[in-house]
């Protein structure tokens, strides 16, 4: 969408505060990356590797919060597979078996460094896809 259709759209103030959150946001880089946004990501499987290993020495307090954003993830995952089926798989940058190799791995990794209820948790919702997948 152009700058002139977003105007017409939705108003010059709508197109003055993208521009303002733009510059605002100018500096930010993506998480855990130090990778400006302006500049494409890099591709998805080295992306997950770089996470992984990010997480490998992460604080318990990134873990926490990490972990809880996986299940999250995790828990949206299953429910879209129980509804659209393997049909799913199509909206994501990566292949099934590529998912299904990360959230692995992620399973794995928290029950290593952050065992307890919560990773036991992404271990049944990833079995659960996995099974579905």
């Amino acid at each position: 969408m152009t700058a002139a259709t977003i105007q017409v759209s939705l108003g010059a103030r709508f197109v003055e505060a993208l521009g303002f959150a733009a510059r605002l946001h100018a500096r930010q880089v993506r998480k855990g990356t130090g990778i400006p946004l302006e500049q494409p990501k890099p591709p998805w499987r080295p992306r997950k590797e770089t996470y992984l290993r990010l997480l490998r020495s992460a604080p318990p307090d990134v873990l926490r919060v990490a972990l809880a954003d996986k299940v999250h993830n995790a828990r949206s995952v299953l429910a879209d597979l129980r509804t659209l089926g393997p049909a799913l798989w199509a909206r994501f940058n990566a292949p099934r078996d590529d998912q299904l190799w990360y959230f692995r791995a992620l399973v794995d990794l928290f029950g290593r460094r952050y065992p307890g209820p919560l990773a036991d948790e992404l271990g049944r919702i990833v079995a659960e896809i996995e099974r579905l997948g």
